[in-house]
């Protein structure tokens, strides 16, 4: 189910009364320079994944993330009843449920091993098309897209009065099964490029020279109407710019990862989202892209 719109010029302060209300972790943040990676998109990115199974798939993922792992801190805003206002560790329930995690486990995972500060701001609202939503439906800046440059913004400048030196190192984006269906796919290359430069022209205060936008595939085992079209659509944009990048997720060829629905893991009876092995599988491939100069 989709959250209720909400009028750009007001998010922060309805999505802030809302949140996490005591800025706990704060001692945990680090003055100096810090990499920021940025999560946006729509459910498989927002989180729909259970955590529960991986006690016994991934005992050592469940350990170290079941409290919270202080490593690396996270800020999120998934839906209006579920988001933080400032940042903390690294924890499953980031995302759609409290019972779920998203891609941002992965990322962590990979990432934590480099010994660099960072810090992790999601923005991603499940159910959410490209066309129309996150953009309108003239190509330009949408409603959530909008609210995702607030957001983010407003953490960036809450890093920076802690004496963080932001830079956004990459922004990871899983979205498209929305826009699988006619009219939207046939739009859904020129639309992406526009986000993209979007993204770029008003974070430019935030990153130096540039940033990796990742994109990923979305899963062809599932009920979207037509994910060729979205996917090609997303290698086309990747093969047209240096700084975006693309996961193949559907065993396509030895370069790619080859990710399951619950559904076929016996995880629920959910044929929409990543069962718990391939959300994490997404984020650590995320993290694998990050991790390369």
């Amino acid at each position: 189910m989709k959250p209720l719109y909400i009028a750009t010029s007001i998010v922060l302060l309805l999505l802030s009364s809302c949140g996490q209300k005591e800025d706990k972790y704060k001692h945990l943040i680090k003055p100096g320079k810090a990499n920021i990676v940025l999560i946006t998109g729509q459910s498989n990115a927002s989180g729909n994944s259970p955590w529960s199974y991986l006690e016994n798939k991934k005992p050592e993922v469940f350990n170290k993330y079941k409290n919270g792992f202080d490593g690396i801190l996270t800020n999120y805003y998934v839906h209006d009843s579920n988001n933080i206002d400032f940042f903390e560790p690294t924890r499953f329930g980031m995302a759609d449920s409290k019972s779920f995690f998203g891609p941002e486990i992965g990322i962590v995972d990979t990432l934590s091993s480099l010994n660099e500060t960072t810090y992790i701001i999601k923005f991603a609202i499940g159910g959410s098309r490209l066309d129309n939503e996150w953009l309108n439906s003239n190509g330009k800046k949408g409603r959530y897209y909008n609210d995702s440059i607030s957001w983010f913004k407003d953490k960036l400048e809450y890093l920076k009065s802690h004496g963080v030196e932001p830079n956004i190192i990459g922004q990871f984006w899983m979205q498209g099964e929305g826009d699988s269906i006619d009219p939207f796919k046939i739009k859904y290359e020129s639309n992406l490029k526009a986000l993209i430069n979007f993204y770029r022209d008003d974070l430019k205060d935030y990153y130096v020279d540039h940033y990796k936008f990742i994109d990923a595939y979305i899963s062809t085992k599932t009920i979207w109407p037509d994910p060729y079209t979205v996917n090609k659509a997303k290698q086309n944009v990747a093969d047209s710019d240096p700084y975006v990048y693309v996961i193949k997720t559907n065993g396509e060829d030895e370069n790619s990862i080859d990710l399951n629905i619950k559904k076929a893991s016996n995880e629920g009876d959910d044929a929409a989202h990543y069962d718990s092995i391939s959300e994490f599988l997404l984020g650590q491939a995320v993290g694998k892209i990050l991790s390369k100069n």
